[in-house]
């Protein structure tokens, strides 16, 4: 069931830190398996957390609400 993830030299250039680049190559997988990440409810900050995610192991996640922002130092609003 595998498949083959391109990263070009430029992908590398554009994502200097190991967290971005990590976060880069997950959402093209998710891409890949039609995956969507949920967003905060509040400010629209795209979450780490895809909408297959369960809740229990989510951070900002209100259960009848939805999913707000998983670091709320950085939310927008």
């Amino acid at each position: 069931m595998g498949f083959k993830l391109t990263i070009t030299e430029e992908d590398i250039k554009n994502y200097p830190n190991d967290y971005e680049l990590g976060h880069f190559i997950r959402v093209k997988y998710y891409e890949h398996l039609n995956l969507k990440f949920d967003k905060c409810l509040t400010c629209g900050l795209e979450s780490p957390y895809t909408e297959d995610t369960h809740i229990d192991v989510r951070s900002g996640y209100v259960e009848g609400a939805g999913q707000f922002c998983f670091q709320k130092e950085i939310c927008k609003k």
